[in-house]
C-alpha cells in the first residue's frame, strides 16, 4: 500500500481567498480504496501536525516497549488505538465503522506512515509538492 501526500490550492468558505492545504491519495486498486480509505482518512485527521504525528509514534513505542498495554489518541470523530499486536483506525459517525478489521494495520504500517506524514510536512508548503510512502 502506497501513500501520496501533496499540497493543493484550496478556496475559503467565502471565495475570496485561498491557501495551501494537504491532502493524500492512497495509491492502490479502487477496491482497496473503498475498504481502507476511510480509515486512512482518520489517520490524515489526526497527523495535521508534526508534533500529533511525534505523539503517535510515541504511543506506537510505549506499546510495544510493553511500558504500555493501550495507547489511544483521538480528534474530532477519529481514533487511533495501539494495541500490541496491531493499531485499530476508527471513526466515530456510525457504529458500524467502529473496531472493524479493514481499520487495523500494522505497527509498522502505520509508524511508516507517520514518519512519511512527518517528512512531508516538513517540505516546502507550496502546490505541487507531494511525497509518496510505500507503507507494505
Amino acid at each position: 500500500m502506497k501513500i501520496k501526500y501533496y499540497y493543493f490550492e484550496q478556496k475559503s468558505s467565502f471565495g475570496h481567498d485561498s491557501f495551501v492545504s494537504n491532502g493524500f491519495e492512497l495509491l492502490m486498486s479502487e477496491d482497496q480504496k473503498e475498504a481502507v480509505g476511510i480509515y486512512m482518512s482518520c489517520l490524515h485527521t489526526l497527523t495535521q501536525d508534526v508534533d500529533r504525528c511525534k505523539e503517535i509514534l510515541s504511543s506506537i513505542e510505549l506499546v510495544v516497549s510493553g511500558a504500555k498495554t493501550i495507547e489511544a489518541i483521538g480528534l474530532n470523530d477519529s481514533y487511533l488505538t495501539v494495541h500490541k499486536n496491531y493499531i485499530q483506525l476508527d471513526i466515530d459517525i456510525d457504529d458500524s465503522l467502529i473496531d472493524q478489521p479493514e481499520g487495523r494495520f500494522t505497527h509498522d504500517q502505520i509508524r511508516k506512515a507517520v514518519e512519511g506524514k512527518i517528512k512531508f510536512l516538513n517540505m516546502e508548503k507550496k502546490v505541487g509538492v507531494e511525497l509518496i510512502v510505500d507503507i507494505g
